[in-house]
């Protein structure tokens, strides 16, 4: 399923990016570097990759896993990038581009870095700055109005998308063209956020992806992927938008509808189904209905999450691919 890791890819939107990482010292200690393996991780570097353009944003992302603090073993070429941890225990990383290039940065964890222990943790992040790079934030736009019912609470937010928000309410979208067409499109994210504070937050992500090489259709879609086509709706409500741990819930079953869409504007109607919390199946709810209008959609040619809405987004997406990974 293309570019399902990129955004979510909500848990299409989804909810994943191989976002986790880790590594081990030499050979003697395979640590499995999957969801729940253990190991250093980060929901900010989407394929243990930042995406970043000459001059442009720096990429910002909080580790954990292993025993902090953590330090840098490897620094990047520093004509190309430069890297630097910061925080209590080191945890916060950020990677500034300084040219085009491409280069990488190796983080070790406190058994590596005290010990030189083959218990001890690493994991290398690859740094790619081009032209063309630096997700940032800036493929999600627009403005509208989105809501959601489910047997947990009800969802409701209207308004202009900002991706530096910590408090009031926004609405917006991204899409991703097929190809050299910048015309067409496979997959669409619309991204809602009702957030009191940086703590306390909802958030809901509805997407829509296309069977491979094809354009993307109205009509109705399965949340279960069907011949490559599928949707997603996931949420979270009063959730810390920094924790990745937070509780999130994503779809197993169930349908939506793609009522209308054009280059830069999209509605949705009768949203229903099944959804869970995929680091504990046993926490489930139910979706009886939503619907979502959207204005200036934007769009995206790379991985986002260098704000905290949209690290939080693309958990939906990591939880999401990794519960299909599993059926």
């Amino acid at each position: 399923m293309k570019n399902l890791s990129r955004i979510f890819l909500v848990a299409s939107l989804a909810i994943s990016v191989g976002l986790v990482f880790s590594g081990c010292k030499d050979d003697e200690n395979p640590t499995d570097p999957g969801l729940g393996g253990g190991g250093i991780t980060s929901p900010a570097f989407p394929n243990n990759t930042a995406n970043l353009a000459p001059g442009g944003a720096a990429a910002v992302g909080t580790l954990s896993g292993g025993t902090p603090p953590y330090a840098i073993k490897t620094a990047p070429n520093a004509s190309v990038a430069t890297a630097a941890l910061s925080g209590t225990n080191m945890e916060v990383l950020t990677i500034t581009p300084v040219a085009v290039g491409t280069t990488s940065v190796t983080i070790e964890d406190a058994s590596t870095a005290s010990n030189d222990s083959p218990s001890g943790l690493e994991t290398v992040i690859s740094i790619v700055v081009s032209e063309g790079g630096g997700g940032g934030g800036t493929g999600i736009a627009g403005s509208g109005t989105m809501t959601l019912n489910t047997s947990i609470a009800n969802f409701s937010a209207s308004g202009t998308y900002n991706e530096n928000a910590v408090s009031g309410q926004g609405v917006g979208g991204v899409r991703y063209s097929t190809g050299d067409n910048p015309s067409a499109f496979y997959r669409l994210d619309l991204i809602a956020y009702n957030a009191r504070s940086l703590t306390d937050a909802d958030l809901v992500v509805m997407s829509f992806q296309s069977a491979e090489n094809q354009d993307l259709m109205t009509g109705n879609f399965s949340f279960t992927p069907m011949g490559g086509a599928f949707a997603n709706a996931s949420f979270g409500f009063g959730i810390n938008l920094s924790d990745p741990n937070a509780v999130l819930y994503t779809t197993l079953s169930g349908s939506t509808t793609l009522a209308s869409l054009t280059q830069t504007t999209a509605s949705v109607i009768k949203v229903s189904g099944d959804a869970l919390n995929p680091q504990n199946p046993t926490m489930t709810a139910q979706i009886t209905g939503g619907a979502a209008d959207v204005n200036g959609i934007g769009q995206g040619d790379a991985p986002f999450g260098d704000t905290e809405i949209e690290r939080a987004v693309l958990e939906f997406y990591q939880r999401w691919k990794a519960q299909q990974d599993v059926r």
